[in-house]
């Protein structure tokens, strides 16, 4: 009897394991080799936009983005309960869980910025880096390597968060925030996904770059637009498009995703790949 797709699914084939393995640790290298990194005191201080009287009234309040996304995002996969494997199903729950956890983390810090404040906007933000390369590998039918990457990219990134704490060292979380970003372009190039592309992949990773630079340019853009609203406003709102991006809709979910009864054993290389 065919095995339903995703479910049981075998892990990655050896070259393609070795790749991914192989870039994780060069990543991993890279960071520890440039030392300790500390938290740059200077990060606290954003452009002030106060309005109703709350200091940073503009980074406080665009978090709902990321609430309407998470929220958004739960309700469109039940809708499509019957239409997606469970693997990648549950991996995208776990995204949507992780934006409506940052909304929630990064309120708090905004109200109050602050070390202690942050780790809570961080320790979110891991679930949701663990829950992308999760998508990426349980699309492609390795929903069982999908969900134990998951659960230890989880359980690493909230550590990496108790380790800064304890050291003030970030060059763990660094890590885990730079992972899905060089493994996900991997899985998409080694092998074909059914509701996740390299595009798809791509867009999101160059609207999180665009996020990253109006955080980086905060203060200029608060200026440049009057005080109206700061670049790490903009972040959040940027952020919550490219939450957006990942999410499923009905129109573009091919055959072959709906096709309950097809072989898990399609995990298949783009390279070489016949058919």
């Amino acid at each position: 009897m065919a095995r339903p797709l995703g479910m049981d699914a075998p892990a990655p084939p050896a070259f393609g394991a070795l790749v991914l393995t192989a870039l994780a640790a060069t990543l991993a290298i890279a960071i520890y080799a440039a030392g300790p990194l500390a938290q740059n005191q200077h990060f606290h201080a954003f452009a002030d936009t106060t309005l109703f009287g709350v200091a940073h009234f503009g980074n406080v309040a665009s978090n709902a983005g990321y609430l309407v996304v998470g929220a958004a995002g739960l309700w469109r996969l039940a809708a499509l309960r019957d239409r997606i494997p469970a693997p990648t199903r549950l991996a995208m729950h776990a995204w949507c869980v992780g934006f409506i956890l940052v909304a929630a983390g990064s309120a708090w810090y905004h109200a109050d910025p602050s070390d202690a404040s942050l780790v809570w906007d961080r320790a979110a933000m891991t679930i949701v880096f663990a829950a992308a390369t999760a998508i990426y590998l349980s699309d492609r039918g390795a929903g069982r390597a999908g969900m134990m990457a998951f659960a230890a990219l989880a359980a690493l990134g909230l550590w990496t968060q108790l380790y800064w704490g304890a050291t003030g060292d970030l060059r763990p979380y660094r890590f885990a925030e730079l992972l899905p970003f060089v493994l996900v372009p991997a899985i998409c190039l080694l092998y074909r996904g059914h509701l996740t592309t390299f595009r798809q992949a791509a867009a999101v990773m160059a609207v999180f770059a665009a996020a990253t630079a109006c955080e980086h340019f905060d203060v200029a853009i608060a200026e440049r637009l009057g005080g109206v609203t700061s670049g790490h406003t903009v972040k959040h709102l940027l952020s919550a498009w490219a939450g957006c991006l990942m999410l499923p809709r009905p129109r573009n979910i091919p055959s072959a995703a709906l096709d309950r009864t097809r072989p898990a054993a399609d995990f298949a290389p783009v390279m070489g790949h016949a058919g």
